[in-house]
């Protein structure tokens, strides 16, 4: 795995080793294995709400009024930055075609943005000062925000706490911490 050059020490690293297994929690099996049988199952006794056609009208013309294409969203937030797009693709390591389709999607027909991918934006554009920030950032370009069971998410959380912002220590806390890269994947 290549590694990006932090400068965080062997003591941050075992504070964020220490801070994950506190607070790294397991999914349910439940809520994992839940299916569409399993939900419905769930609402039983439960009153379903009929919405007349003109009012669900209604709420889908709304919805696609307000609703805001993640593509657009992260180009308004670049231009905030002071950046331009190629920033964020060569910072991030994204490949050139998955940005150009980003480019090239629109509300009709949205480019949907990984959790892994937008983590990545939002760390190239200074999204990572507070957890909230993130997560509005998170939500507005991929529908995710960050877990407390995902390590990756945990590493995340563990940096906005102790104001470790440089791309380069997240990198290296992600891989000393969860033996995970974030920005840096093995090639097959």
């Amino acid at each position: 795995m290549k590694k990006r050059k932090g400068n965080l020490s062997e003591e941050v690293i075992n504070k964020l080793k220490k801070y994950i297994k506190r607070y790294y929690v397991e999914e349910p099996e439940a809520i994992n294995k839940m299916s569409s049988a399993g939900i419905a199952g769930l609402s039983v006794g439960v009153p379903v709400l009929s919405v007349s056609d003109n009012k669900f009208k209604e709420m889908r013309e709304f919805i696609k009024k307000e609703r805001m294409n993640p593509a657009e969203y992260l180009q308004e937030e670049v231009k905030k930055a002071n950046k331009k797009m190629v920033d964020l693709y060569k910072e991030t390591g994204i490949n050139r075609s998955f940005m150009t389709r980003l480019n090239e999607s629109n509300i009709n027909k949205p480019l949907k943005i990984n959790k892994e991918t937008a983590i990545k934006f939002a760390i190239v554009l200074g999204k990572n000062k507070s957890i909230d920030e993130m997560n509005e950032f998170l939500q507005k370009t991929g529908g995710s925000v960050l877990s407390k069971s995902n390590e990756l998410d945990l590493v995340i959380i563990f940096c906005i706490k102790e104001r470790i912002y440089d791309i380069n220590d997240i990198e290296q806390a992600a891989v000393d911490g969860v033996n995970k890269s974030l920005f840096f994947k093995e090639k097959d």
